[in-house]
């Protein structure tokens, strides 16, 4: 199955050949080939960072939103954990308790989360350059979202708890980030069925 999962695929839709977690296997049209990441409960978007890697927003269940550094090979947890702990009920599965639901994947805990107090469906998006019109503060910064609370914040992924930036707030209903063509951040409006750009005025 490919629910939960990050895929790495080439052009052809086939698993690459140095695929983690299955590796005795040369069939690249095989599933297991072209899993690059595993153990997400909603992967809701992700951010190819400029540098390299990938960071995964994963919405939560009951406990904990997840911004995850997706790294080939490695199972983020769900359903047996949520977070850096273990999930209420499903993590009294046998797959769980016996730890064959990692299959041999080297087990992560999140980059960055946060509980329900702070919000309930964490979107990722774009790092901000130089060239967008923000203060210098932004530069470099992942943006990330609540689609729920509305908020709009930026983190340095290298420093994942080190000063996360405010950029926006009221966001309505936001389900997609993206920089426009002169980096400022945009966002998709599922209830206006619009567009967004966010704009900084000096002083503001």
């Amino acid at each position: 199955s490919g629910a939960g999962k990050l895929l790495h695929v080439d052009g052809e839709g086939r698993g690459l050949p140095d695929h983690r977690f299955c590796p005795e296997e040369s069939d690249l049209d095989r599933m297991c080939t072209k899993v690059h990441a595993k153990g997400f409960r909603n992967p809701f978007r992700f951010t190819l960072l400029p540098g390299g890697g990938v960071v995964v927003a994963d919405v939560g269940w009951n406990l904990v939103e997840e911004l995850n550094l997706a790294e080939a090979g490695h199972d983020y947890g769900w359903p047996c954990r949520e977070g850096d702990g273990p999930t209420p009920s499903y993590s009294d599965l046998p797959a769980c308790l016996d730890g064959s639901a990692a299959h041999g994947s080297q087990q992560s805990g999140p980059l960055y989360s946060y509980g329900p107090a702070l919000g309930r469906s964490i979107l990722s998006g774009p790092v901000v350059d130089g060239a967008a019109p923000y203060p210098d503060a932004y530069d470099g910064r992942m943006v990330y979202a609540d689609t729920v609370s509305g908020f709009l914040n930026a983190m340095r992924v290298e420093q994942p708890g080190v000063e996360h930036l405010p950029l926006a707030e009221g966001l309505d209903l936001p389900v997609d980030l993206e920089l426009t063509p002169v980096g400022e951040v945009a966002y998709v409006s599922f209830t206006a069925g619009s567009v967004r750009r966010i704009r900084y005025a000096p002083g503001n």
